[in-house]
């Protein structure tokens, strides 16, 4: 009877052990379950800095160590890492497009002219949305061609034909402007013109005091911007318009008094660009302020003639050749 009591006891410690056991596994069995359902995917954290259009990622690491049944639960964190920038690609900066018309308040064009000695009219341009452009400068029947500069400003001359004054600037774009500078000094003197497009090629000559080709008072065309203050009619034939741009329009004028005589001639060179077609061309005839217009048509001779010269004699009828002023 002892005998079955002492192992009845002996199986209750055994059994209140066991269970002891069993508890003290199963709570650190939880607890390490506990520890394992910790968040296994990185932690982020966004880092907004001062730079616009650029954001930079920080990340950290966190890492998880389970504890044993024998151990009481514990955390080990490893050496976390050093944190590394990660390459961001700036975002590209937005560029308006550009207009493709500019409005006329933003481009405005700027027409001045004066009155200079020798009843010439001092014209001043200013067009900054037409820079290094072609144009085409207007008065009385005159027309010449003009390049704007890098700014889109000109500054030039033209012969006054009439007591208007009237010019009129015109671009390739047909943007126009006009300005009015009445010149009544006009009336005082008599201007003859001749104008042409293209390779036509005319040449006026004046000549002074009975001079024959080649002699002094032989008076060829000469540049605008070489005859600095023309001021005495007869002084200088003077050749307008720029040759360098696409179709230019060009022009060579004579001033004389109001009651001077001259004789003039109209040279046309026989060339590989004039032979063997028409020339046009145009006369402009002023007097007393107002302007007169005659066509001018030549049939050039074949280019076996090339090097020679087609003059033209008589071109008004008061001016006879070689006659002195």
């Amino acid at each position: 009877m002892n005998r079955k009591r002492l192992l009845a006891s002996v199986f209750a410690i055994v059994g209140v052990a066991f269970s002891a056991g069993h508890f003290v596994q199963a709570q650190a069995t939880a607890d390490a379950a506990d520890v394992a359902e910790a968040p296994q995917a990185p932690v982020v954290k966004t880092v907004e800095p001062q730079a616009p259009a650029l954001r930079v990622t920080q990340v950290s690491q966190v890492v998880t160590v389970a504890a044993t049944a024998a151990d009481a639960p514990a955390v080990v964190a490893a050496p976390v890492p050093p944190v590394l920038p990660v390459a961001v690609t700036p975002a590209p900066k937005t560029v308006a497009p550009a207009q493709s018309e500019s409005l006329p308040e933003d481009c405005p064009i700027h027409l001045d002219l004066v009155p200079q000695d020798g009843a010439m009219l001092g014209v001043t341009l200013v067009a900054p949305c037409h820079a290094q452009e072609r144009l085409t400068l207007s008065h009385a029947g005159l027309m010449v061609t003009a390049k704007t500069s890098i700014t889109g400003s000109l500054f030039t001359a033209l012969p006054a034909l009439d007591v208007a004054g009237k010019v009129t600037v015109t671009f390739a774009d047909n943007t126009r402007e006009e300005a009015l500078m009445p010149m009544p000094e006009v009336q005082d003197i008599q201007r003859f013109v001749v104008q042409w497009s293209g390779d036509d090629r005319f040449a006026l000559n004046a000549f002074r005091a009975g001079a024959s080709y080649g002699e002094p008072g032989h008076l060829t065309a000469q540049p605008l911007a070489m005859l600095d203050g023309i001021t005495e009619a007869g002084a200088a034939v003077v050749a307008l318009g720029d040759a360098s741009v696409p179709l230019p329009l060009l022009a060579e004028v004579y001033t004389l008094p109001a009651d001077g005589k001259a004789a003039l001639t109209v040279e046309v060179p026989v060339t590989a660009q004039t032979c063997g077609r028409d020339m046009l061309g145009e006369m402009l005839d002023s007097r007393d302020g107002k302007v007169t217009v005659q066509d001018l048509s030549l049939a050039m001779p074949d280019c076996d003639a090339l090097g020679g010269f087609i003059v033209l004699n008589n071109l008004r009828r008061d001016l006879t050749l070689a006659s002195s002023e």
